[in-house]
């Protein structure tokens, strides 16, 4: 009973007229039902989802969404994170040196007690390297006995 209620309901047809406020002229007049209106708004979402995926497939606006770049863009981007690594390391033995120049010109040491910038830096990293399993220290151990 509620079964056959409920499609007399939503197939109940409803009059939708437009009519112009100041000459009380009709402009339109539609049939609806819920059912109709229900089905005309999922076809409306199915076709602009449809237009929008296409829009973004077929132009360059789907390289903005992650997981869409190209290889070659991909290659590109490790090339200049290598090279961008190496150039901050530059960066920062040229700034080790000119610490050391600023402090022989100040007289706070003297030339000969100059660390390397290279030697610095390696000093500076140490606490982010990984310290040697009990294996490698036996190889080297071992090596350095061959000598």
């Amino acid at each position: 009973m509620k079964f056959k209620d409920f499609f007399k309901k939503i197939r109940f047809k409803y009059n939708v007229v437009v009519i112009n406020e100041n000459t009380l002229t009709e402009k339109f007049n539609i049939h609806l039902s819920w059912l109709s209106l229900t089905a005309l708004a999922g076809v409306l979402i199915l076709v602009s989802f449809a237009l929008l995926s296409l829009l973004i497939f077929f132009t360059p606006i789907k390289h903005y969404l992650p997981g869409y770049g190209n290889a070659a863009s991909n290659h590109e981007m490790i090339e200049q994170a290598i090279r961008i690594d190496s150039l901050s390391h530059s960066i920062e033995v040229n700034n080790q040196q000119l610490e050391n120049i600023k402090r022989v010109i100040a007289d706070d040491i003297s030339v000969d007690s100059i660390p390397r910038a290279d030697s610095v830096i390696i000093e500076k990293n140490k606490s982010l390297t990984i310290e040697a399993t009990e294996r490698e220290k036996k190889f080297v151990k071992e090596h350095k006995e061959k000598r």
